[in-house]
């Protein structure tokens, strides 16, 4: 009893119901740690895990009797070799999937679960070593059974969330995922998960609510502004044409416009993910881009009529600037004669602009009409699934 006591910082007097709320909050702490990229740090949780499960079965079982079912006394036996041993198949399953032997993982989860049917814990291992092996129907019994034994951990319904992804059952993986956030608000990483699954499933307007909700809850964590960010540089994405080779292309001006308003609200956030801030900023250079007029030899053809006309109009005056150089020529006449010169010139170059020079988005309307394009931009509340292609560089 003193070894449970002292492991959950507890005094000798607490009651089941203490052990209890203390396991559970143990629990909570441990989570991150288990997914911690320090192996070491991950083990030892892992273990922990291992531990407080032991402790809650044996608090289960019999209350009057929890020191002599729950652990050891001391704190040199309280893993208990069955947990510490190289030869526990829940600690060499974790080790195997580590090493990136996926196959072999499932195999020793499977003795794992076989020994102790009630760990939620070895459960959710055989569960990830599954999944891993793309064998999704044993991943997802395995998650199901470990959210019978637990199902008030957030970390096993991030998991479900995860093995229903890789599955291809989007629906379902996202109720998982929300499930998790539900239960563990204050982990951003499940808010993430939540966020991430919406765009995966096309819903990327949903998905820029949910994270804006997110992000003015949790201003400070950075998952959450990469996570805003990068669902706004896809919903660019997503507002542009796709040519079949990969171009995107912006044909309007409120095209343009919307792009760019996109691009500025991700980089407002400030992400610190460097490939979402590159892609943010291309989308936003390419939107100003779009709006700048270029000329065009098309419009020049088409339209050659204005600058022609006004260019013959125009030469009238400067024809006449001849005159306003003779001595005999009074300074009044002189300036009617610069002005109107002046004028003229102007009016030709603001019927060449006019004429010749047009958006880049109207030349790339051109364009789309001349092409077979392989996705259509939608502005707004139009969710598609994302191309593979992925935003090019222009």
């Amino acid at each position: 009893m003193a070894g449970l006591h002292e492991l959950l910082g507890l005094s000798s007097t607490a009651d089941p119901e203490q052990i209890r709320a203390a396991i559970t909050t143990q629990r909570r702490r441990l989570r991150r740690r288990v997914t911690s990229p320090d192996i070491a740090i991950r083990q030892d949780a892992e273990l922990a895990m291992q531990r407080l499960a032991d402790a809650e079965r044996g608090l289960n079982s019999s209350d009057s009797t929890l020191a002599a079912t729950a652990e050891p006394t001391s704190p040199a036996a309280d893993a208990g070799p069955a947990t510490n041993s190289p030869a526990n198949p829940i600690a060499r399953a974790v080790a195997q999937l580590e090493q990136g032997q996926p196959g072999v993982a499932v195999f020793t989860a499977r003795r794992a679960v076989q020994a102790d049917p009630d760990n939620s814990y070895a459960w959710s291992v055989l569960a990830q070593a599954a999944s891993a092996s793309s064998d999704h129907a044993t991943a997802t019994d395995a998650i199901e059974r470990a959210l019978d034994l637990d199902p008030e951990d957030a970390r096993l319904h991030a998991l479900r969330g995860a093995v229903l992804h890789s599955a291809d059952e989007p629906a379902k993986a996202l109720a998982a995922y929300q499930a998790a956030a539900s239960l563990q608000n204050d982990e951003p990483e499940y808010r993430v998960a939540v966020i991430e699954q919406l765009i995966a499933g096309g819903d990327v307007d949903r998905a820029i609510t949910t994270a804006q909700h997110a992000y003015r809850e949790q201003p400070d964590e950075g998952v959450l502004r990469t996570a805003l960010a990068r669902a706004l540089a896809h919903r660019a994405y997503l507002a542009q044409h796709e040519l079949a080779d990969g171009r995107l292309l912006i044909t309007t001006k409120e095209q343009a416009r919307y792009v760019e308003s996109l691009a500025g609200r991700g980089l407002s956030v400030a992400s610190s993910d460097p490939t979402v801030h590159s892609e943010l900023v291309r989308h936003r250079d390419y939107a100003c881009k779009a709006s700048r007029p270029r000329f065009s030899p098309a419009a020049l053809k088409q339209n050659y009529k204005w600058p022609l006309g006004f260019g013959l109009i125009g030469l009238a005056p400067v024809c006449c600037m001849w005159g306003a150089f003779k001595p005999e020529t009074d300074l009044l006449t002189k300036g009617l004669i610069v002005v109107f010169a002046l004028g003229g010139l102007a009016v030709f170059g603001a019927a060449v602009l006019r004429a010749c020079f047009q958006p880049q988005y109207e030349h790339n309307a051109a364009l789309i009409e001349q092409s077979e394009p392989r996705r259509m931009g939608r502005l707004e509340n139009a969710p598609s699934k994302p191309s593979s292609a992925g935003a090019r560089a222009r």
